[in-house]
């Protein structure tokens, strides 16, 4: 026999005693364990977070699908901050729902129903705001989805001529445009010395995966240019919903930096910046099957809205962002300080960002291609 067996041998058999507690005792720590990850989890979302300092008493914000999401997140720091706002969402009962659980009017009031890959209803809803004769110190972009399949979209310019859109690109960036372009009397009548009315609108870092060279080719995604996986044929069957997404997300960077541009250029009173909340739960994604599924992970690994919203609140809120228009602002995940994010090369091409706004303005004036001056 080896000196293992021997020794293994002269050990002789565990006692009873040992048996019982060495199982149990590896089960209680892994409940331990499990137990301490769960409340920390819990702590990260739902611990009360701090008080929000009350700087914007006074002052009004539209807030586009703010009935779910960073969109509620957003107008429950911004109340919370002093401010009124103004819901809106595609139901009509979705958004007097919203306003009522936000706290009803007067700090928080409905809008009509805004589509926004409809422009009658963008121009509808602008007609609303404004009808109201009231200031409106911030617009803040934050509507926003994606399309698990092609879908067109007929767009009705100023001119009344029709041009078909990818759905995803009509609604995440085009659509915000048309309704910046349109609001922008109102807000640039709504701003004050050194503290200028702001429009934020809402990015996201997968941008990086956009195509939009190809898609500017044939905005409808007939094609499916630059609406495929990189190397695909652009056959309709190889949509890609997460390139689709990712060129109207790169879109809103280009389209920020093409609007303050140009109110640099006319002393426009407005700064326009643009947010990624980073990676956040929410609800981007439901119509597909297995969004539901993903649910408990998004839940243990995302951090909720409310901490998404930050750099949205950062933007509307801030004294330090004062006439920085065209500048794109995140949340470091490190310090979980805001301050200025740095996009893809190609977000930053300036002749790429003339194409995108030249295609966009198109779209919203119809024939002539001229934006509003």
């Amino acid at each position: 026999q080896s000196q293992a067996t021997v020794a293994t041998m002269s050990e002789g058999p565990r006692s009873s005693q040992e048996q019982a507690w060495s199982v149990p005792s590896i089960g209680a720590l892994g409940a331990i364990v499990v137990g301490a990850a769960g409340l920390y989890v819990a702590w990260r979302r739902y611990a009360i977070p701090p008080a929000e300092p009350r700087d914007m008493v006074g002052r009004t914000v539209v807030i586009t699908g703010a009935n779910t999401g960073l969109g509620y997140a957003t107008a429950q720091r911004l109340i919370a901050r002093g401010a009124r706002v103004i819901v809106s969402c595609r139901s009509g009962a979705k958004c007097t729902a919203t306003a009522k659980s936000l706290g009803g009017a007067p700090v928080a009031v409905c809008g009509p129903p805004l589509e926004l890959q409809d422009l009658v209803s963008v121009r509808t809803f602008a007609r609303y705001i404004e009808g109201l004769r009231e200031p409106v110190h911030a617009l803040v972009n934050n509507a926003g989805g994606m399309m698990p399949s092609w879908v067109g979209v007929p767009m009705i310019g100023e001119d009344g001529s029709t041009m078909e859109v990818e759905a995803t690109f009509a609604a995440n960036c085009v659509g915000p445009a048309a309704l910046t372009l349109e609001l922008l009397p109102v807000l640039a009548r709504s701003g004050e010395h050194g503290r200028a009315a702001r429009v934020v609108t809402v990015a996201s870092k997968l941008e990086k995966g956009a195509q939009l060279d190809a898609f500017l080719s044939d905005v409808s995604g007939r094609s499916n240019a630059g609406l495929s996986k990189p190397g695909e044929a652009g056959a309709a069957a190889s949509f890609d919903t997460w390139v689709a997404y990712a060129n109207s997300k790169q879109g809103n960077i280009h389209a920020t930096v093409a609007l303050a541009d140009a109110f640099r250029a006319s002393n426009v009173p407005v700064t326009a910046v643009v947010v990624t909340p980073g990676m956040v739960n929410t609800d981007l994604g439901r119509q597909f099957s297995w969004f539901g599924l993903t649910a408990p992970l998004r839940w243990l690994l995302l951090p909720s809205s409310h901490a998404g919203a930050e750099a949205t609140i950062y933007a509307v809120t801030s004294r330090h962002i004062e006439g920085e228009s065209g500048v794109y602002y995140g949340k470091n995940r490190k310090t979980g300080i805001v301050g200025e994010e740095t996009p893809s090369a190609a977000a930053t091409d300036s002749a790429l960002t003339g194409r995108v706004w030249s295609a966009i303005c198109r779209i919203i004036r119809g024939g002539t291609g001229m934006s509003k001056s």
